[in-house]
């Protein structure tokens, strides 16, 4: 991954050979996910994953210690582990300082139902960046009725962008708990809420509902 900000990369390590043992080496292993090499890192991503818990402090080290690059491949393995430990890391990293690695956070939370991540996911909302607003709303999106409540109270914020986003992530949920938030949103000043509010209608089968005498 190059990073977005145009920071230089991690300085290349010289490669070592994994352990004889035929066990992996994982300081090898890390020094190729931060080698500055996207195949390698990539290589070494998804071998780490393998690895599952194992690797978590290793990776949380990357979180705190590592460059934006070394973060943001940090996040990407972290996405591959299917633990409420990595959610628990992936979680932290939406508050990353770099847009990048916030990005990969929210893409690597899409499935995750557990309330603190989603909690994180709502406030993503209205983070600056707004891929990292869009990819959080996906991820609310596809969460389905866990999201539900968070995404009610998101859509009745003051600031027009975090109701737009709200009512979008409303829009592709499938739960139907959010029809009677969607018709609340017919009245809203914002076009493109109204425009979600009643794309959502339709997608539930409720399309005329919003055509009021």
């Amino acid at each position: 991954m190059t990073s977005g900000s145009g920071s230089p990369r991690a300085t290349c390590p010289s490669r070592r050979l994994p352990s004889e043992a035929g066990l992996p080496d994982l300081q090898f292993l890390i020094d190729e996910l931060t080698s500055g090499d996207d195949a390698r890192a990539e290589h070494a991503s998804r071998r780490l994953a393998e690895l599952d818990n194992s690797v978590l402090s290793l990776l949380s080290q990357l979180l705190i210690l590592g460059e934006v690059d070394q973060r943001w491949w940090a996040v990407r393995t972290l996405s591959r582990l299917a633990s409420p430990e990595a959610t628990e890391r992936l979680t932290v990293a939406l508050a990353d300082e770099a847009a990048e690695v916030r990005q990969a956070a929210a893409l690597g939370l899409r499935g995750t139902t557990e309330a603190h991540a989603l909690a994180a996911l709502a406030a993503g909302l209205g983070d600056p960046d707004s891929l990292v607003a869009r990819l959080a709303g996906d991820a609310l999106a596809e969460a389905g009725s866990p999201a539900v409540p968070l995404l009610a109270q998101a859509v009745r914020d003051s600031r027009p962008r975090i109701r737009i986003e709200a009512a979008r992530a409303l829009a592709h949920n499938s739960d139907p708990m959010v029809i009677p938030v969607l018709y609340s949103l017919l009245d809203d000043d914002s076009s493109l809420v109204l425009h979600w509010a009643e794309q959502g209608m339709e997608a539930h089968g409720q399309g005329m509902v919003f055509f009021r005498p």
